[in-house]
């Protein structure tokens, strides 16, 4: 069966939306939505990219009337062009607002709004601070602790993998704890699911050996 002229056009006209969807998508830790909720959310995308379209025709025609500056020829391939320059550079920008919640922290101090634009507060914990971290192990690793820099963390908290630089384990002793060199490489690899909890140290307590 043959897709119809219609659904040709609707996509199409669609397509500034689903590369900015596409390109957020990529880049951010949310999860995929539903189909038809997908839809919705490249058809807001679309009037919004093609809005700016427009306002990109508008100034280049006042520009044209006003200095006779030409800036090129204003037709339906240079529309599609723009559009899809405008959905990757937007798709970008959200991205970047999402991952750092720029937007939401001033949001926030304006009481609009209590949330964050992180997709949840296991992400909020990690993407929002730069420290030390110390993993507390499950009894299948003796309840172990091993204290590290997370250079990457899983987006589920029972799935994935930790990637621990500077690794050392934390052996507790009646004085306090000693740290021991977990491994002579460079990194260590760490299942979630054997975390049961994750500590967030201050720079100067990992520095100074203050842990525990």
């Amino acid at each position: 069966m043959g897709i119809s002229k219609d659904v040709v056009v609707l996509l199409e006209y669609l397509l500034p939306g689903f590369i900015a969807a596409w390109v957020f998508y990529g880049l951010t830790s949310h999860l995929k939505t539903s189909p038809f909720e997908r839809t919705v959310q490249a058809l807001i995308f679309t009037v919004i990219i093609k809005a700016l379209t427009c306002c990109v025709g508008w100034l280049s025609v006042t520009i044209y009337d006003t200095t006779g500056l030409s800036i090129g020829t204003w037709d339906t391939n240079v529309q599609l062009i723009l559009s899809v320059t405008i959905a990757i550079v937007g798709g970008h920008a959200i991205s970047w607002a999402a991952n750092t919640n720029a937007y939401h922290k001033r949001l926030y101090k304006w009481k609009v709004t209590s949330k964050t634009s992180l997709v949840s507060e296991w992400h909020s914990a990690f993407a929002l601070r730069d420290a030390y971290v110390i993993l507390h192990l499950d009894s299948d690793l003796d309840q172990r602790k091993i204290l590290g820099w997370p250079n990457e963390w899983p987006d589920d908290p029972t799935n994935g993998h930790f990637v621990i630089s500077e690794p050392e384990w934390l052996i507790e002793h009646e004085s306090g704890y000693e740290r021991v060199a977990a491994t002579a490489d460079e990194m260590l690899l760490i299942s979630a699911k054997h975390v049961l909890m994750v500590e967030f140290l201050k720079s100067s307590n990992a520095e100074t050996g203050n842990v525990g």
